[in-house]
């Protein structure tokens, strides 16, 4: 009962700074706009050297400014949920091939998978591209060059669910951050938004899941997501369309 009442406390706190954040995003994105037009304008005249590379950062500044403002909507907006019931490996292996090549090319990193689980989950499969897709380059940007990213899988029979994991060996997170590392503008990047892992975390909890982050000298970050099996009576069809 207590841990239900936190939860719902909790949610309530994320859902007010979900609605300020939309609020601060969308007042954002007019002003935003016609500063881009402007920008557009200005990269068509003929400018010095020392202006262009003032014009070019301005563009890639705003830009992250764009990206931030859809980031603070995705994270504050309701979520629709097309929730079926789906086989993880196959679906984190899937993604794996797909991603693979694209961090070895991006970050020098090797990104392998381990684990020989085949139980199902009930999940959004395109919102579950979106939470391996985060994950992925979080780790893959805190991993030094040419390291190794691992992505485990596991059943825990006791508790009916399955825990996905993906390690990084990078610094560890700071103590002071780690408590507070999914919560809103929380972040350890420079020129981050703090966003991405709470937006993952909303998502996780949307599947009836949990996150949990571990990070500490040595073996790096680990960020586990568990998340109870699906029914077996549900197969492979869709269960709900939308989730508030």
């Amino acid at each position: 009962s207590f841990g239900r009442t936190v939860r719902l406390a909790e949610q309530g706190r994320l859902a007010a700074i979900g609605e300020f954040a939309s609020g601060i995003a969308h007042e954002m994105r007019t002003p935003l706009a016609t500063i881009s037009l402007g920008l557009d304008y200005l990269s068509r005249q003929a400018l010095g050297d020392g202006a262009q590379k003032r014009l070019t950062l301005a563009h890639q500044e705003a830009g992250r400014i764009g990206r931030f403002l859809d980031e603070m909507l995705l994270y504050a907006k309701p979520l629709n949920l097309n929730l079926r019931s789906i086989d993880v490996r196959q679906s984190v292996e899937q993604f794996l091939r797909d991603y693979r090549p694209l961090a070895q090319a991006l970050v020098q990193q090797r990104v392998e998978f381990k684990g020989t689980s085949r139980g199902r989950i009930l999940a959004d499969p395109d919102r579950l591209t979106q939470i391996l897709t985060n994950l992925t380059q979080n780790a893959c940007e805190a991993a030094p060059p040419g390291s190794i990213v691992t992505w485990t899988l596991s059943d825990r029979p006791e508790a009916g669910s399955v825990t996905i994991t993906v390690s990084n060996p990078g610094p560890p997170i700071p103590a002071a951050l780690l408590p507070r590392i999914t919560e809103p503008f929380v972040s350890t990047k420079p020129g981050g938004t703090g966003l991405g892992l709470a937006i993952v975390r909303r998502l996780v909890e949307a599947f009836g899941g949990d996150l949990e982050v571990r990070s500490e000298e040595g073996p790096g970050t680990q960020v586990s997501l568990s998340f109870p099996h699906a029914p077996e009576h549900l197969a492979a069809r869709p269960v709900a369309n939308e989730h508030g």
